[in-house]
């Protein structure tokens, strides 16, 4: 019974932090521990009680960020709803990969690279998706380059090619505010828009603020806006950066 008690005290705790504190770094360190926990707690049931070793948690995790993203930034559903949305898409996600594998009878390292594989698929469709919001973007940009009558070129730098329908408004968009679109592929993505704004003779550029939290960037190697500016910087050309349409503004990490 103490256990319990400790644990709900622990708990009752964490939840009063937001209401004391107000820095955006302690919250994201504490959202991402508890995230880490709850990943820690489910191969703990999977590896831990079931034995089978799984590396499938990033798909599951990644579907229901994803799906509760889109559903508050595209069709402004309530938070608290695509939080449930969310948990119940990873579910499914999960109980999917899981019916498929056991099904054909994959056990022990079978299993594990199965799991990953599925990992890996997401992650790549997940990369190469343009996100929700950009075309507000545009639109600033358009407003900013009026507002000194210069010309406005819109780039879009993949190292994959693609076709996402968000792709397709984001070019709709440019052709309504009468800019030029450029679609580039590069595995250097800040040195391909510098290379590019240089061949244009370009002196300003507007970038969407980052989407990640602080910790996100640093595990995947630091933030892209960071690593234009300062390449901008050295080359002499200015960087705007406009929040996405629909973005919390306490949830975008300082460039």
């Amino acid at each position: 019974m103490k256990g319990y008690l400790l644990i709900a005290i622990v708990v009752a705790a964490l939840a009063a932090v937001p209401l004391f504190v107000s820095s955006n770094v302690v919250l994201n360190f504490l959202v991402v521990t508890l995230m880490i926990a709850v990943a820690g707690q489910g191969w703990n049931i999977i590896g831990g009680y079931g034995g089978q070793y799984s590396f499938g948690h990033a798909a599951f995790f990644g579907t229901g960020a994803y799906v509760t993203a889109i559903l508050q930034v595209r069709y402004g559903v309530n938070a608290w709803i695509g939080f449930a949305a969310g948990i119940a898409a990873g579910a499914a996600v999960g109980g999917i990969i899981g019916g498929l594998t056991f099904r054909a009878g994959l056990r022990s390292s079978y299993f594990a690279l199965v799991t990953l594989a599925f990992a890996e698929v997401l992650r790549i469709l997940a990369s190469v998706a343009p996100m929700p919001g950009n075309d507000a973007v545009v639109r600033r940009a358009a407003q900013m380059a009026a507002s000194v009558d210069a010309p406005l070129d819109v780039v879009h730098i993949t190292s994959r090619p693609d076709g996402d329908r968000e792709l397709a408004r984001l070019r709709q968009v440019t052709s309504d505010v009468g800019a030029s679109w450029h679609q580039l592929r590069d595995e250097d993505l800040v040195g391909a828009l510098i290379e590019f704004a240089r061949g244009k003779q370009v002196t300003q550029i507007v970038v969407g603020a980052s989407r990640r939290s602080r910790w996100q960037e640093l595990i995947s190697g630091g933030s892209v806006v960071q690593r234009v500016s300062r390449r901008a910087a050295r080359a002499g050309i200015d960087v705007h950066i406009v929040a996405p349409a629909g973005a919390d503004p306490s949830h975008l990490s300082d460039p």
